[in-house]
């Protein structure tokens, strides 16, 4: 005699159903996370350029504003003798070739407190105290090649001689930098 077996299981049809269920469910899911993924980048990316502009713009509005500072003694020297806003050591902006208009600025202040203005570097062996090159005293920031750049030494205060360092990073690209002295506040001493 003949018994009639039940089939235990899933059909073809079945499983091929579950599959693409299975795989719409990964797909979803894969969808999610690479758009959470390339928000997240984009994110990390803004922040990383918010730090830098914010850390360059600090550092350069607090070095600009050390312009023309200079260390002397009121009972025995004058204001009008300060060697940093005279000749080429005062506050000016210029261009480096190529470069848009008032895109560097040059000044120069008193580092290390002698009251003259320091042209070089010298080894501390070879070097006299307060002589004027014991130390740069000559700075600028300037606008080349899609980047910003600081001055830290030369013998000449020029935006196309001495030695420029690069303060942002490679993958940030400067477009502008336009620096605008306003005659009313350069001259507050000549009044």
């Amino acid at each position: 005699m003949l018994t009639a077996t039940f089939q235990r299981g899933i059909t073809l049809v079945e499983l091929m159903l579950a599959t693409t269920l299975g795989l719409i469910a990964v797909a979803a899911v894969l969808s999610v996370y690479a758009a959470s993924v390339h928000h997240g980048s984009a994110q990390l990316a803004t922040a990383h350029l918010h730090q830098q502009l914010f850390g360059l713009l600090h550092l350069m509005s607090t070095d600009i504003r050390r312009a023309g500072y200079r260390q002397f003694d009121v009972a025995t020297e004058t204001v009008a003798g300060n060697p940093f806003v005279q000749g080429e050591n005062h506050l000016r902006s210029q261009a480096f070739p190529d470069e848009d208009d008032d895109s560097c600025i040059l000044f120069a202040y008193d580092l290390d407190k002698d009251g003259r203005v320091g042209v070089g570097r010298c080894d501390s062996d070879t070097c006299a105290d307060n002589s004027d090159t014991d130390n740069v005293e000559q700075f600028g920031f300037r606008l080349r090649n899609l980047t910003i750049q600081s001055r830290f030494a030369g013998d000449s205060s020029a935006c196309d001689s001495g030695y420029w360092q690069t303060l942002t990073d490679t993958d940030i690209e400067i477009t502008t930098l336009r620096f605008r002295l306003l005659e009313d506040c350069t001259h507050l001493l000549d009044a």
